[in-house]
């Protein structure tokens, strides 16, 4: 995970093939998510290959909870694994098709999870902005607004701060009321937590 999100798809792809191909008795969840991670060091490496490695692990997951499964497995679920098609997707420039998988993502996140809320969504405006769907960045942005009240991440922060720069990038392309509410939302994250 950290050498994926450190930009190092090569290093993240051998650590998790090591483990996948090793001598481990791995349960189904937990080759799947050796198998999420392969997929994505292999899109970040622009392998297409990883639409393959997910769909492995996407089954794998479907079969269920197993006895052999550890208790720090729990947190794997359909919006985690979505949340990963989405960027997979996103780095192998399927850009309708991570906004589906992200779109999914951030609908299944409980009403009560405020954080994962946070990051889902941010995500989803990333992605709305690269796709240029600027009705729903709107509004997307203007859920997040509130959150930001709530949530301090740097990592989401980073997330929203590409997002509000490609924006900008985007100029007199992307309608005044996205940049507005992207302002906005800058504003409240700098106020609240001296992200931006």
């Amino acid at each position: 995970m950290h050498a994926g999100y450190l930009a190092r798809p090569f290093e993240a792809l051998h650590l998790a093939e090591s483990v996948l191909e090793g001598p481990y008795r791995l349960s189904p969840r937990v080759r799947a998510l050796f198998l999420v991670r392969k997929a994505r060091a292999q899109a970040q490496g622009r392998d297409d290959a990883a639409l393959v490695t997910f769909r492995e692990a996407m089954s794998l997951y479907g079969d269920g909870v197993g006895p052999s499964d550890p208790p720090w497995a729990w947190w794997v679920d359909e919006r985690e694994l979505w949340w990963h098609e989405a960027m997979c997707r996103s780095d192998l420039g399927d850009v309708a098709g991570a906004l589906n998988a992200f779109e999914r993502s951030a609908d299944a996140v409980p009403d009560g999870e405020t954080r994962s809320k946070f990051i889902h969504r941010a995500n989803l405006a990333r992605a709305q902005v690269r796709a240029r769907s600027w009705d729903q960045a709107r509004d997307t942005l203007a859920h997040l607004q509130p959150l930001a009240l709530q949530v301090a991440s740097g990592r989401t922060g980073a997330v929203v701060t590409s997002t509000i720069e490609a924006l900008r990038k985007h100029g007199s392309a992307a309608p005044a009321g996205v940049l507005c509410q992207a302002v906005a939302l800058s504003d409240t994250m700098a106020d609240e937590f001296g992200a931006m």
